[in-house]
C-alpha cells in the first residue's frame, strides 16, 4: 500500500471481518459485536466499528453513530457524531514491528485515515473512552484530539500467587473478609443459571440510588440480555449468600485472559459488612484457577478517583491511566452546531467540560 495514505473501513455487526480481525488481536468484550449493537439500541444509534489496516498492523475502533441533534439548520443535514458503548472499548492499536519505522509511523497515519472517513461519511465528532490495560499510544491520540486524563483504574495480578494477592490487599480489607467468614452461612458462589439476577436488578438500583449515580449507570433489560447473548458462558454472575438471603452480587466477564469486576450490587441490609470485599477475593481467585491472567477492577464513577475508587485500590497496588479523547472531523462545522445550541440554553448551565457540547442536557459528563 502506498506510506502516504490509508483507508479506514467500516465494518457493521453482521461482517464476518468483525471476528476475524478480534481473532487476531487482544480485545476485551466491550470490542464484541453484539455487545457495541446492544448499547446502540437505547441510543438509536448505529453500531459500527471502524478498521485501518496496513502491513499486519491494525486500528480497530466501535462506535455507535446517532444523528445530529435538529437545530434546523440546513447545513447539518446528514451529518452525524460517535461516541463509545459504555465501558472501555476504546482503540485497538496492534503493531507487528514496534521497532520498525512502519510500525512507528502506523498509529499515526491510522488515525488521521480515521478522521478523514469520518468526514466522507459525515461523522462530525469522536468520543472515546480507552481501554486501560491495552497499552494505546497516547501521543498520535493527542496530536490529533483532545486526549483527557481521568484518574486510574485498579488491577488484580491474577498470575501471582494466592497468598501474594492476598497479602497484598489493604490490611482492614483482610481484616473485615475474615469478619464476613464469620457470619452464618456465608458463601460466594457462581450461580451458572442465573438464579437470583431478579435480585441482583434490585439490589443494583438500590446501590446506583445509594451512591448517586448518573442515569446512564442505570441499565435496561435490554443490556442485560444483550451483554449474555454476545458473551454466552463468557459471563458470569456471583453471589454472596447468607443463609437464605443475597447479600451481594456482581457480573464478570473473561476475554482473552482479562476478567472484568463489571456491575457489582450490594443489598441494603448488608452495606455495613461490605460484602463486595469478600466477593471480589474470592472472584479473583475464582479467575487465577480458570488461567486468566489480570482482574480489571475499574475506577471510581464518572473516572474520578473517589470514595469507589479507594474501595479497589485496597486490593492491588497496580494501576492504570484512563482517558477519553475527543476529536472533529471539521472544527468550523463544530463550532457553528456548538453556538446554535449555546442560543437554547442559559450561560450557566454549560458545562465546558462536555464533548460534545451540543449533547449535554443539563448534566456533567460521564467519563
Amino acid at each position: 500500500m502506498d506510506r502516504g495514505s490509508l483507508r479506514a473501513d467500516v465494518l457493521t455487526p453482521s461482517d464476518l471481518q468483525w471476528i476475524s480481525l478480534l481473532e487476531q488481536v487482544e480485545h476485551d468484550f466491550y470490542h464484541l459485536p453484539g455487545y457495541v449493537a446492544t448499547c446502540a439500541g437505547p441510543m438509536q444509534g448505529e453500531a459500527i466499528a471502524f478498521h485501518v489496516e496496513d502491513d499486519g498492523n491494525h486500528l480497530f475502533l466501535p462506535m455507535i453513530v446517532r444523528t445530529l441533534p435538529d437545530f434546523g439548520d440546513r447545513r447539518l443535514d446528514g451529518w452525524r457524531d460517535a461516541s463509545s458503548p459504555y465501558g472501555y472499548p476504546g482503540p485497538i492499536v496492534s503493531i507487528r514491528d514496534r521497532a520498525s519505522t512502519a510500525g512507528a509511523m502506523f498509529p499515526a497515519r491510522a488515525i488521521q485515515a480515521l478522521l478523514q472517513r469520518m468526514q466522507e461519511l459525515r461523522i462530525l465528532t469522536a468520543f472515546v473512552r480507552f481501554h486501560p490495560l491495552l497499552d494505546t499510544p497516547a501521543d498520535p491520540f493527542a496530536a490529533a484530539g483532545q486526549l483527557i486524563h481521568h484518574g486510574r483504574t485498579v488491577s488484580i495480578d491474577l498470575r501471582l500467587p494466592a497468598e501474594q494477592i492476598s497479602r497484598q490487599m489493604r490490611r482492614n480489607h483482610r481484616s473485615q473478609i475474615a469478619q464476613l467468614h464469620q457470619l452464618s452461612g456465608v458463601a460466594v458462589e457462581r450461580d451458572a443459571n442465573w438464579s437470583h439476577f431478579a435480585l441482583f436488578l434490585q439490589a443494583y438500583k438500590a446501590t446506583m440510588d445509594r451512591v448517586g449515580a448518573q442515569q446512564s449507570y442505570y441499565f435496561e433489560p435490554s443490556y442485560y440480555q444483550g451483554l449474555r447473548d454476545a458473551l454466552g458462558d463468557r459471563v458470569h454472575l456471583f453471589v454472596l449468600r447468607v443463609g437464605d438471603r443475597i447479600g451481594a452480587s456482581a457480573i464478570v466477564t473473561e476475554v482473552c485472559g482479562i476478567v472484568q469486576y463489571h456491575l457489582a450490587a450490594t443489598s441494603d441490609e448488608f452495606v455495613k459488612h461490605h460484602p463486595h470485599k469478600l466477593v471480589c477475593h474470592e472472584v479473583s481467585l475464582w479467575a487465577k484457577g480458570r488461567g486468566n491472567r489480570v482482574l480489571h477492577m475499574g475506577g471510581g464513577l464518572g473516572g474520578q478517583e473517589d470514595d469507589l475508587y479507594h474501595f479497589k485500590a485496597g486490593f492491588s497496588p497496580l494501576r492504570h491511566a484512563f482517558y477519553t479523547w475527543r476529536a472533529c472531523s471539521d472544527v468550523g462545522l463544530y463550532k457553528l452546531i456548538s453556538s446554535l445550541w449555546q442560543e437554547r440554553v442559559r450561560p450557566d448551565s454549560i458545562d465546558p467540560t462536555f464533548f460534545p457540547m451540543y449533547r449535554q442536557v443539563g448534566t456533567r459528563s460521564r467519563a
